[in-house]
């Protein structure tokens, strides 16, 4: 999962990876990750066919969402002071964790509509 993580990431976090070399480097990890397990049984397979379906359906967004914007912040502290990468696609991933730090852990659904009515108006 390392490997992974500093694929999207990168080593440092200091500098936004573009969506291309991202997915470059991930179809290289599975590549090698996939012939590493070739000699095991099927349902030991952790690289599947429908893994990699799913790996290329998000192809589209890597390629043209992910992009690192000129002259922004990589990475931003939010109100919590956690350090958080900003992606080019993350302004829709960011309300739903706003929305879910928001609401309590428990709620009347007339209570939760209404959070959403306020958080969305």
């Amino acid at each position: 999962m390392c490997n992974i993580s500093a694929i999207i990431c990168g080593k440092n976090r200091a500098e936004m990876r573009s969506g291309d070399i991202i997915m470059a480097d991930l179809d290289k990890f599975l590549d090698e990750f996939q012939a590493m397990e070739k000699d095991l049984p099927k349902p030991e397979q952790v690289i599947t066919a429908r893994l990699l379906a799913c790996h290329n359906t998000q192809r589209k967004h890597f390629l043209h969402c992910i992009t690192p914007p000129e002259n922004a912040k990589h990475e931003i502290i939010d109100r919590f002071h956690r350090r958080v990468l900003r992606r080019g696609s993350g302004k829709n991933e960011n309300q739903w964790k706003l929305k879910k730090s928001v609401f309590p852990q428990m709620c009347s659904p007339a209570f939760g509509i209404a959070l959403q009515t306020a958080i969305v108006a």
